[in-house]
């Protein structure tokens, strides 16, 4: 290995020990709020939410559904579970929590995927919601008081135009009292790959009335709004990503807020992620930072079956600052993909 290289590797980890501080560092409940129960945002949150043109699994089809993929090698069809190994932990711990029987199973089994030549079809089962933000902030992070009454579900499918192009469209529920009097939004987009290290996409949002605020806190996207990203690849293991929030609006002037995330992978179980997010008034700024550990594909697959990281645990910190305070978020995401 390169002296350089050597440089680089011990730089990147050493920013990522950095990180890790910084999750365990104290914060009082007025002023954390933790989303580690059931949330597959760790990854999003930590690049700044620039997260239109970005491919993935469960976070894409929670963002952009033309961007969700399963990664599978091949034509076979396939089903795919995705697991949260702490999940059994979490229902026991918070059996006397009220609810359906949907409640545990959200815990546990996060999301399932089908793929079948150009189609994927996912579901994402109890997402946490960030709309309450005093359930959020508490002392214990895996208190669950409130979860049953704060999740959404989104069942989405994306479809190859070509490899160079896909369509998506997704439904989400806003279960804010039980799955029969849930609310119902949907979105839809497309991204497209004019060249291998480069994606452009797009999607729309709408939103129930009584929940028009559901993915406004931290993430800002709106009701009726149009969203915009551009992501480029300058080498195999850096990604830089750009989002324009609300560039249309149906109600309300245009937004128009800049997101932007940067990743970069060193080492083959090691993820490094940045992001940055202001306002267009300047009132308000978000900067964040995450890493993503263990790459379960190069651990129980081989290269053959999957073409991107598969990482296990994943973290994600941001800090938004605007006129009244600041407040932190801290996000886990952990899961294993069964099939």
């Amino acid at each position: 290995m390169k002296k350089s290289e050597k440089g680089f590797y011990f730089f990147t980890v050493a920013l990522a020990a950095c990180f890790l501080l910084l999750f365990e560092r104290p914060a009082s409940p007025q002023e954390a709020g933790w989303v580690v129960l059931a949330s597959v945002k760790a990854r999003p949150v930590s690049m700044g939410g620039a997260f239109t043109s970005v491919r993935d699994d469960l976070s894409a089809l929670d963002f952009n559904p033309a961007a969700f993929t399963l990664d599978r090698s091949g034509d076979r069809p396939g089903l795919q579970a995705f697991v949260n190994p702490a999940g059994p932990w979490l229902a026991l711990k918070n059996r006397r929590m009220t609810g359906d029987g949907t409640v545990p199973l959200g815990l546990c089994l996060r999301g399932l995927g089908f793929s079948a030549g150009r189609i994927n079809v996912g579901l994402l089962l109890g997402e946490e919601s960030l709309s309450d933000v005093s359930r959020l902030q508490k002392e214990d992070p895996f208190d669950g008081a409130g979860y049953p009454v704060q999740r959404n579900a989104s069942l989405g499918v994306s479809f190859a135009l070509s490899q160079r192009a896909s369509l998506g469209a997704a439904g989400e529920w806003f279960i804010r009292d039980k799955w029969k009097n849930a609310e119902f939004g949907y979105r839809y987009g497309l991204i497209l790959q004019p060249r291998a290290n480069l994606a452009v996409g797009l999607f729309y949002m709408e939103l129930p009335d009584t929940v028009r605020n559901g993915r406004s806190v931290l993430e800002n996207l709106s009701d009726g709004s149009l969203n915009v990203g551009v992501s480029i690849e300058p080498w195999r293991f850096m990604r830089i990503s750009l989002d324009i929030r609300n560039v249309s609006d149906e109600d309300k002037p245009s937004v128009r807020e800049p997101h932007a995330g940067l990743e970069i992978i060193p080492w083959r179980h090691l993820s490094v992620r940045g992001g940055y997010a202001r306002s267009t008034d300047g009132k308000q700024e978000t900067v964040s930072c995450g890493i993503g550990l263990f790459d379960l594909n190069r651990i129980f697959f081989s290269d053959r079956h999957f073409t991107r990281p598969f990482f296990g645990l994943q973290t994600g910190w941001a800090r938004q600052k605007n006129p009244a305070g600041s407040s932190d978020w801290i996000f886990l995401t952990c899961l294993v993909r069964i099939g």
